[in-house]
């Protein structure tokens, strides 16, 4: 049965031809993949979906979504292929590559018009022998076809604009480097300073976006941190190649709901704030995280706590890139670090080795120890990054904090 329905929507697929666009990359591909998503709803003219999450058969799944069959799908795919209900226009697709072969049968299911790459890095230590095989796995998104192909990559990350360097296909770049097509600069945080009551309640982040000697100011609403800015420089992009406008696709921006999980801004208790990374965070992602909370000024007595959790996946190198978290978490020099699972003990180590102050670190085995603790210590005005790994459920510690749990199925993952 499974094969039927993979090869019943490759069918539909074919006969309706709607835009195909796959997204690829670290951690932040689904902020990509959101992003673009977002972006192409004023574009496209008819529905645009987006992958959600796969299961144990990662294929049956997409097939599955492509006939939009919850129920009776095997029905309401034979009446997509048929033509007797409106088809989608346009599917935004993040395909995983998270070990060698992962990303082929995703290739091979139906082609794609745009393909789209974000970050290399080497975070996938227990799958692939190196970096340039990850690079290589990863760079298959680049195998565009179609009347109109397009590659979309990320300039600012050398081992992807290396292997974009090989692309024969049509392409251009996003990013904060000034070899960007579709360049980003000035970013920043905006707080709230004028109503005395939320004691300078973030509100979300502006940045520049510079393109074709035009420079035209960005907001986006709830998110922080420059992997939100590229991923709506991808966004854009994709909207421009399929005829976009650009101002109306920047204003659209206004209304964005960044991805849960994904270096998200919410409000917590005692008028303090957080930003949640939980979504399943990567040594690399969750140096990013450290370094966006390193970027955002407090006034004292208000103060940092960089909450951590354990991240599995690391095979041999599980120790030193746990250590070497914790080094970064001295570097971007936060007022406190709590660790969270048995893992993160070495980042707590890697923290002291560094110079971090004893009493400044603490270590819980479970988040719900952590979330019980950090209550009693937080202040009026203190900012929080909680990050970790899916497995060590860090989610669990924003809800215990978030000022309002109520609305937690809406804003955070795993609910």
């Amino acid at each position: 049965m499974e094969k039927f329905i993979v090869r019943l929507a490759q069918k539909t697929l074919a006969r309706h031809r709607p835009h195909w666009i796959a997204v690829a990359g670290d951690a932040e591909s689904v902020i990509i993949r959101d992003a673009v998503f977002f972006a192409l709803k004023e574009v496209v003219g008819g529905r645009v979906v987006r992958s959600g999450e796969y299961g144990k058969e990662p294929l049956e799944d997409l097939a599955g979504w492509v006939l939009d069959g919850k129920k009776n799908i095997v029905v309401q795919g034979i009446k997509s292929l048929v033509g007797s209900r409106d088809f989608t226009k346009c599917f935004v697709v993040e395909y995983p590559a998270h070990a060698p072969g992962k990303m082929k049968p995703f290739l091979d299911f139906h082609p794609h018009s745009i393909g789209i790459l974000g970050t290399v890095s080497d975070t996938n230590q227990e799958f692939f022998a190196s970096i340039e095989e990850e690079a290589k796995e990863k760079s298959g998104i680049f195998a565009v076809s179609g009347a109109n192909p397009l590659v979309i990559f990320n300039a600012d990350n050398l081992n992807v604009a290396a292997a974009a360097k090989g692309v024969s296909s049509p392409s251009v770049s996003f990013g904060f480097s000034s070899s960007a097509t579709i360049r980003a600069s000035d970013l920043s945080v905006w707080e709230d300073r004028q109503a005395e009551e939320t004691d300078g309640r973030l509100l979300g982040m502006s940045f520049k976006l510079n393109y074709q000697g035009n420079s035209i100011p960005v907001f986006l609403p709830g998110a922080v941190g420059a992997d939100h800015a590229r991923g709506f420089m991808a966004g854009i992009l994709a909207g421009l190649h399929l005829g976009g406008n650009l101002l109306k696709m920047v204003e659209s921006f206004v209304g964005y709901h960044p991805t849960p999980g994904k270096l998200c801004l919410i409000r917590g208790i005692k008028k303090t704030m957080i930003i949640d990374d939980t979504r399943d965070a990567n040594p690399y992602s969750m140096k990013v995280a450290l370094d966006t909370l390193a970027s955002i000024a407090l006034e004292k007595p208000r103060e940092k706590f960089a909450v951590l959790g354990s991240i599995s996946h690391l095979g041999r190198y599980t120790e030193d890139e746990h250590r070497a978290i914790g080094a970064k978490v001295f570097e971007t020099n936060p007022d406190y670090l709590v660790a969270v699972g048995e893992k993160a003990r070495d980042i707590v180590r890697g923290a002291r080795e560094a110079g971090m102050l004893e009493e400044r670190c603490f270590y819980f085995p479970t988040p719900e120890e952590a979330g019980r603790f950090i209550q009693n210590r937080l202040e009026k005005g203190d900012l929080l990054m909680v990050s970790g790994g899916a497995e060590t459920r860090m989610e669990k510690i924003v809800r215990e904090l978030m000022a309002e749990p109520l609305g937690a199925p809406a804003v955070l993952v795993r609910q």
